[in-house]
């Protein structure tokens, strides 16, 4: 009792540090990793009880945050970009599916979360195709590691290939997955790649509206059309 009692004040004394001004996105990743690898996870029932929950209130909440309206600022030329990257993510997450011959539904939510928008472009499509909870696990933990990986090496890779910030801004949106990564790893890079970023990030996240309707489609036509709560409030919100 006394053990768990001191790794919930580690918990919370560095999730006070993550909130600090000082503590960039690298150290905050190594606090988590700390937390969850070395102490272990101080609160494992909550998070159980609480981690889909969540998830599935930030699908919601990201609609809000990329209003259809964004579209128009953004402009054809991020447009375009995420479309071909978006494509050619899919294409070859076809071709690895093929050669590897690995299990499609989570084949499927690695490659959108990879295309898409990391975790939560996972956790809207995988009760679409009813994924089960180890396939939609597994595909949620392949997106986080890659995204911590990147957090770290994208903007060294960037400085040793002397990208200017615009270059770098327009690199992290497209090939890094979540919103919270590309945003972290642009701050260590300058302002510049911050809002650069920030905006192809939008047009790509935007991407997510057609994906879910397509695949919903696809599935009502199998009979299998199921589309969540928290699918239609993003629907809703991001319009």
């Amino acid at each position: 009792m006394k053990a768990l009692t001191i790794r919930r004040i580690i918990f919370w004394v560095l999730f006070v540090l993550c909130l600090a001004p000082f503590m960039s996105s690298a150290l905050a990743l190594g606090a988590g990793a700390f937390v969850g690898l070395i102490l272990t996870n101080p609160y494992n029932a909550e998070t159980r009880d609480w981690s889909g929950k969540l998830l599935k209130l930030a699908v919601v909440g990201l609609g809000f945050g990329i209003a259809a309206g964004e579209v128009v600022r953004v402009g054809a030329h991020a447009a375009w970009y995420t479309a071909g990257a978006i494509l050619i993510t899919f294409g070859a997450g076809w071709i690895l599916w093929k050669l590897l011959r690995t299990d499609r539904t989570t084949t499927t939510l690695v490659t959108t979360g990879t295309a898409i928008c990391g975790g939560s472009a996972i956790a809207a499509v995988s009760p679409i195709i009813r994924a089960e909870s180890q396939q939609t696990g597994v595909a949620l933990a392949t997106v986080f590691m890659l995204n911590a990986v990147a957090l770290i090496l994208f903007p060294i890779l960037g400085r040793l290939m002397g990208m200017s910030e615009s270059q770098f801004g327009v690199w992290a949106a497209l090939a890094i997955h979540d919103t919270s990564s590309v945003i972290g790893a642009a701050i260590d890079y300058g302002g510049e790649a911050v809002e650069i970023a920030t905006t192809v990030k939008i047009m790509r996240t935007l991407w997510l509206i057609p994906l879910v309707l397509i695949i919903g489609a696809m599935q009502h036509r199998k009979g299998k059309a199921v589309l969540p709560w928290f699918v239609v409030g993003f629907l809703v919100a991001a319009t």
